[in-house]
């Protein structure tokens, strides 16, 4: 890594956490960090001049992803120049779909890069440590194998983990990266229908096996736009650790910092509740973020992530079987205040009915009297819209369509890349997803599809 191209924010951000891993009473071998969220390249730029600076200074050889381990080693040979094909390795080596984010590619070829100039005994290599198991929707459906499934997982995750620190002995040090609710030290949890299962992490089975030898850093973020998730409501614990920040920058809070944090608000700090489920974000809870890890990695702010085209959408969607999709002009006879958008519907081949209402739209445009709170008049801005049903609704959202009036008011209606309730038909199970980011494209085509399937009935 260049300290010429190091940005300050940079330099404070290794600093800190080298000063956290020399303040063990031995220096740790295992350093886990851990993303508040999956699909945001801020957090995996962050993780990788992150690791490449510990390399270089701290004497860190191996990064543990969160990918299946056996799938992995395609992921290693990569790195260590023994195979060639970049797009190969990302689609096989990296398990649930992780291989399309930009920060992944970023880190292979930066690697495979410093490799090229080191002794073939120094090598940085790059594994996996997740179990090659997926929930299913078989799992999901009993909140009680689904808590022995993730206790499963995290068993496999820390031994799998233990068994790489040892591997690696006295030549080097391993930095883990998954998600907090993997790595925390405290105990994870999901709500899954009416009850909420609980299981150990991988993280806490770390920290009593290898005491002192374990250190984790959970990220947390004020906003997220590849995630839908805007600015923290005030009084929460990321709004006060926004404020801490120097020059809009990544700061570590090591527990000295956190309690100074918790202690100075003039008002008891609380957890975030302007989050949905589809933006699969973890907020931090200021009851317990003292005991869940070692310290806390805060980014104020991410990045705009890249958006599916309305020319990708109108593919993806158009392409679906039976599906007709029409971009509304003065040919198409549609009012002049549609021209511009485009309607989604299902057009079976034969003698079936021909439908005329969509199931989904693009909208590109503020309609004057009836949907102007997205503010879809910005520069370089539209709207998806999905009839997903709801079923689907809900799953997105944590409540019925029936109860959006009661849930609206805490939601920002111009969010974008993350699924909010439609404008005007929201009670009828409408979706509205803004600038969709194509990180999701393949949850935003299962909908589309759920929607396509839906308009048949």
């Amino acid at each position: 890594m260049n300290n010429d191209t190091d940005s300050p924010s940079d330099r404070q951000l290794e600093t800190a956490v080298a000063r956290l891993l020399r303040s063990a009473k031995t220096f740790p071998r295992l350093l886990a960090l851990g993303e508040p969220t999956h699909g945001d390249d801020t957090f995996l730029s962050i993780r990788n001049r992150l690791f490449l600076s510990l390399a270089e200074r701290e004497g860190f050889t191996v990064i543990a992803l969160e990918i299946d381990a056996e799938r992995a080693e395609l992921v290693d040979s990569y790195v260590r120049g023994a195979v060639d094909d970049l797009g190969h390795v990302l689609a096989e080596g990296f398990s649930h779909g992780f291989g399309r984010f930009d920060g992944n590619r970023e880190l292979l070829t930066q690697m495979r890069r410093i490799n090229s100039h080191r002794p073939a005994d120094e090598l940085l290599r790059c594994t996996g440590f997740d179990a090659a198991m997926e929930l299913s929707a078989e799992d999901y459906a009993s909140a009680e194998r689904a808590e022995m499934r993730m206790r499963e997982r995290s068993n496999k995750m820390a031994n799998n983990l233990g068994a790489l620190v040892e591997s690696v002995g006295g030549r080097g040090r391993v930095m883990a990266y998954a998600h907090n609710a993997h790595i925390q030290i405290a105990t994870s949890s999901m709500q899954l229908g009416p009850q909420r299962i609980q299981w150990e992490t991988a993280g806490s089975i770390l920290a009593r096996r290898h005491e002192g030898d374990y250190v984790s850093i959970v990220t947390s973020c004020g906003s997220s736009p590849a995630r839908g998730v805007q600015a923290p409501p005030a009084d929460s614990i990321e709004d006060a650790l926004n404020r801490q920040c120097i020059d809009a920058g990544p700061q570590v809070f090591d527990h000295e910092a956190l309690g100074r944090v918790l202690g100075s608000s003039e008002h008891t700090l609380r957890m975030r509740d302007d989050l949905t489920p589809a933006m699969a974000l973890g907020p931090l809870d200021p009851r317990t973020v003292m005991v869940a890890s070692d310290a806390v990695l805060h980014v104020p702010g991410g990045k705009r992530g890249e958006v599916l085209t309305q020319e990708r959408l109108r593919e993806m969607i158009g392409g679906i079987p039976d599906v007709a999709a029409e971009l509304a002009g003065p040919e198409t006879g549609a009012p002049e205040i549609a021209w511009g958008d485009t309607f989604f519907t299902n057009q079976p081949r034969g003698d079936g009915p021909q439908s005329r209402m969509p199931f989904a739209t693009i909208v590109t445009k503020n309609y004057p009297g009836f949907d102007e709170d997205s503010d879809l008049d910005r520069p370089d801005t539209f709207a998806l819209n999905l009839h997903v049903g709801a079923q689907y609704f809900e799953g997105l959202l944590g409540f019925p369509p029936s109860e959006t009036s009661q849930h609206v008011v805490r939601l920002n209606p111009a969010a974008e890349a993350t699924p909010l309730p439609h404008p005007q038909y929201a009670k009828s199970g409408w979706i509205r997803i803004i600038n969709p980011p194509a990180a999701q494209q393949v949850q935003i085509e299962a909908l589309a599809r759920a929607a396509a399937e839906r308009g048949k009935r």
